[in-house]
Formats: structure tokens, sequence, C-alpha cells
């Protein structure tokens, strides 16, 4: 039976995705403007660059030009996803007025945007604050294009072929080029920045209201495309004010929902969910994810595992909870293939992998 309280957690959660999506197309102008800068700054050159102290007069001027449209865009993302925190505060009073029988608290606007703005977002192999991503942002992408044009003046390029670098192939339809690389980042950032406000906009609701909760439930996408932590993550049940949230990675699609006491729920919590599976259709027998791997195919589970995993996912007699906690470690982190044979040898040799 499907549960309409988790369900309109997952379906806000579309929604969410399309915002950062917008908020994220919102970055083409700002590249087309760098664009311009870079060829009117080069075009000043000539063909060549003639000299190491015109080199340095155009790295210099494309810092002071570049640096602030790349800045510009960040601002209009923070205020962005500042509008973002103060919509969606009401939005999870509501939500979780829905499941609950008692009175939900609802925590200030000022303190959701401190709460989202001051926590660290895991992002690559690091976690950083929202400004700081920003910031390292704009003189990451900037310094790209100085480098290009630094290391193409040294390998004696033209000044055509610097703006190729930068710029791409026709060929290629330009995405081959730096600013195809800045577009994608800025892009992946922007979503994944969404993402981070939202879940932690519904962090500092479900914090006001822990005393009406059993927990936080991690929720991930259930298709192929979602990633081995978030499938690791799926369906746990981490405390209140500890444990993961989600982005768990650049362009992260998962969300949490609050896992009511049975005292205060009006839900009987046996519910499943929605899912998309091999062939594209929507199941509803998930209840977690490795619950909805297990009634697909054998080959869309290798596809999603890689084919040892999901031998031993088939074949070694494990349920759900066990493959899970085999492929994982004990802060819910995936695990590789040497690592899981290290850990269960004799899995290996039973299925003489």
């Amino acid at each position: 039976m499907s549960n309409p309280f988790l369900d309109q957690y997952i379906t806000h959660n579309i929604y969410t995705q399309r915002l950062g999506s917008h908020n994220a197309n919102q970055f083409d102008e700002f590249i087309k403007r760098a664009d311009r800068i870079i060829r009117d700054i080069l075009s000043t050159a000539g063909d060549t660059i003639e000299s190491k102290k015109t080199l340095n007069a155009i790295i210099k001027q494309l810092g002071e030009e570049l640096a602030p449209v790349y800045s510009d865009y960040s601002r209009l993302l923070i205020s962005n996803l500042e509008e973002l925190a103060e919509t969606e505060t009401p939005w999870n009073v509501n939500a979780l007025g829905r499941g609950v029988d008692a009175n939900i608290k609802a925590p200030s606007t000022e303190q959701v945007i401190a709460a989202a703005f001051s926590r660290p977002m895991a992002y690559g192999n690091t976690s950083l604050l929202i400004s700081e991503l920003m910031k390292n942002f704009t003189a990451l992408e900037t310094r790209k294009v100085q480098n290009a044009i630094r290391q193409g003046w040294y390998e004696s390029q033209t000044v055509s072929q610097m703006v190729q670098t930068i710029r791409g192939t026709r060929a290629n339809k330009f995405k081959d080029g730096i600013l195809a690389t800045t577009t994608r980042s800025a892009k992946t950032v922007a979503r994944t920045a969404t993402n981070h406000i939202a879940n932690q906009t519904r962090q500092s609701v479900l914090e006001s209201n822990d005393r009406l909760l059993v927990g936080v439930e991690w929720v991930s996408t259930l298709d192929s495309r979602t990633s081995s932590v978030c499938r690791i993550r799926d369906g746990q049940v981490y405390p209140v004010k500890k444990g993961p949230r989600p982005p768990a990675h650049p362009a992260c699609r998962s969300t949490v929902s609050p896992k009511v006491k049975p005292e205060f729920s009006l839900f009987s919590g046996q519910e499943t969910r929605a899912s998309v599976g091999a062939t594209g259709g929507k199941t509803t027998q998930a209840t977690n994810y490795y619950s909805w791997l297990k009634t697909q195919p054998a080959s869309f589970q290798d596809e999603v595992l890689g084919k040892t995993k999901g031998q031993i996912f088939r074949n070694a007699g494990l349920d759900t909870d066990e493959f899970r906690r085999l492929v994982s470690n004990n802060f819910d982190q995936p695990l590789t293939i040497a690592q899981i044979r290290a850990k269960e040898p004799q899995i290996w040799k039973r299925l003489k992998l």
C-alpha cells in the first residue's frame, strides 16, 4: 500500500531537483559573458602574444574581468537558495503535520537560513560550506583560463589555438573546451547546493520537533543511476541530530523523511513507495533500495552493482540487510571489492569468484 506521508516528500524532492536544474541553467548567461570577455581581451594581442609582458597583462586583465562574472552568478545562486529556505520551512511544517497527531513547532526563517548555510555539505572528497564552495569555484574557473593561456604561450601557440582550447571545437559542438567544463561544474554546484539547502531546511524543522520522531530516514532515488553510497544508506534511520544527510556527493538526488514515533503517527509504517524498474515502469513493492533491486532482472542488478557484487547479491544467501552491511563500513560508506573480499573471504571461496 502506498504511503501518502512518505510520497509527499518523494514528490517534493522531484520538484526540488527541477529547481536545481533551473538554478543550474541560469549559469548559461554568465558563461556567455565570460566567453565575450575572453575573446575581447585576446583579440587585442593580434595573432600571437609577442612578449611575456603582454602575457602577464592579459592574465591580469582576465582575472580582473572574469572573476566578477563568476562571483555574480554565485551571488544569484545564494540569493535563490535563501529564497528556497524561506519557502521550504512552511512546506516542511505542513508536511510533517499531515502525518503526525500533534502540534508542530516551526523554527524561524532566520534560524533555518543560518543553520542551512553553516552546515558543510559533502562535495567530492571533502566537505565545504556553500560560501566556500562558491569562492573556490570562482577562483578555480578563472585560473583555468589563465593557465590555458599561460601554457599556450610557453608552447608558442597562436591566439586562435588558445581560444580553441578555451572555447572548444565546432566539430564537438564546443563541448570539449574549458568553458564547457566550467559550465558543467557550475551546474553540478547549483544542483548539489539546492539539494543541500532543501535537506537542511527540513533538518531544522525536524530538529524543532524531535520529540515526535524516532529518527530521520534516508530516501534514495530507486533507479539505475543511484550511487553506491546512496544505495547503502537508503532506508537507514539516523538519529534526528546525528548522522549523515544528503547530499552524499556532487549532484546527489537523495532526500530524507521523518520517521514518526508510533504513538504520534497517522500511518501504519508498513507502506511501500514508488520506484522505476529495469524497463522504466513504475513499481510499488519497494521499502528500500536493495529490497527493490531484488525484484529486478539479474542483468539489471549487474548493471547497478557490477558482476561480482551482482553474483554475491543473488547467490551468497544474504538477505538485503546482510548484503548492505557486507558492502559498507560502519559509517555507511561503500567498500571496494578488495575490502569486501578481505571482510568475508569465505564468500569468494563458496561462490568461486
